[in-house]
Order: structure tokens, then sequence, then C-alpha cells
């Protein structure tokens, strides 16, 4: 079930990391602050969603630890998929 938890977190941090690629593409804004607003946002939600898992250990049905080292592992693995696909797709804007 973590895995599943830590996929979709994946999934939502790479939908908001291609909407702010899309966003960058087309306004050609050479700053650096809404890069680091948007990895620290992505950061955030990793953060939220492990946190999540722990001020919820006691009332989920499975073992803690295998719920929270699946929600890393979802997290982790799904992220690089996901922005390893971003970035080959973005790679020739």
């Amino acid at each position: 079930m973590g895995l599943v938890f830590g996929s979709l977190v994946a999934f939502v941090n790479s939908r908001l990391t291609k909407h702010y690629l899309k966003k960058q593409a087309t306004e050609k804004n050479d700053s650096i602050l809404p890069t680091m607003a948007m990895s620290f946002g992505r950061m955030l939600i990793s953060a939220a969603a492990l946190v999540l898992v722990f001020v919820l250990r006691n009332w989920l049905p499975w073992p803690f630890a295998a719920v929270i080292l699946g929600t890393a592992i979802g997290l982790t693995v799904v992220s690089f998929a996901w922005i390893y696909c971003l970035t080959k797709k973005y790679q020739d804007l």
C-alpha cells in the first residue's frame, strides 16, 4: 500500500514539474528563483507524504515499516522514472 501511495505522490510531483516546464518553455525566464521554488515544493510534497504515513501509523492495518519503506521507494523510484521521461521529452526545448 505504501508503494501505491508513494507512486501516487510521485505522479502528482511529476505533473507539477511538467506544468512548470511548459510554463518555463513559453516564458523564457532566466531567473533561478522559480526553479528553486519548484524544487522546494516537490520536496515539501514528498516530505508531507512521509509525515502523513508516520502520523497515521497507528490507524493503518499494515505494518508501519512496510508502509513507510514502500512510500519512500515509490517516491524515489517512480520520481526518477517520471523525471527521466519528462527530461527526455523537454530536452529539445
